[in-house]
């Protein structure tokens, strides 16, 4: 009876600290979301964060009627007034088919930014804000 309270209260204690350990990345990466300007139009329409020891990352969905050029140099002014620097952009394909998707990505020490560019017109977003973090080996 006592070992079994005893591996509940191990159990229980190495949830709490890795939970713990977990959010303080989280709050990590929305505290850089609120850090960031906002494009002009963007409407926030869905929000995903997923964090692990090893891997953090905060997503907001954002609805627009803005251009991608426009959005692009917006993020490309203000995140490298910030300490940013613009690592790359990407035309991103589903099933080795060009579908007109981008991704900007910036970098900050440990902390990625990416700027994805949807132009699905179908979908409920057309940009989406990534805000990572990945432990170095």
């Amino acid at each position: 009876m006592v070992l079994a309270a005893l591996v509940l209260f191990c159990f229980g204690f190495a949830t709490c600290s890795i939970r713990t350990k977990d959010t303080k990345k989280l709050d990590e990466l929305h505290h850089l979301a609120e850090q960031t300007p906002k494009f002009q139009d963007f409407v926030q329409i869905d929000q995903y964060e997923s964090s692990k020891s090893e891997n953090a990352v905060v997503t907001f969905f954002y609805r627009s009627s803005a251009i991608y050029d426009e959005v692009k140099q917006f993020y490309i002014k203000n995140l490298i007034s910030q300490g940013w620097t613009f690592s790359r952009e990407e035309n991103l394909s589903e099933w080795f088919m060009k579908t007109g998707n981008k991704r900007l990505t910036f970098a900050r020490a440990d902390y990625l930014i990416d700027l994805e560019y949807n132009s699905d017109k179908a979908s409920d977003w057309q940009f989406a804000l990534d805000y990572s973090w990945e432990k170095k080996p």
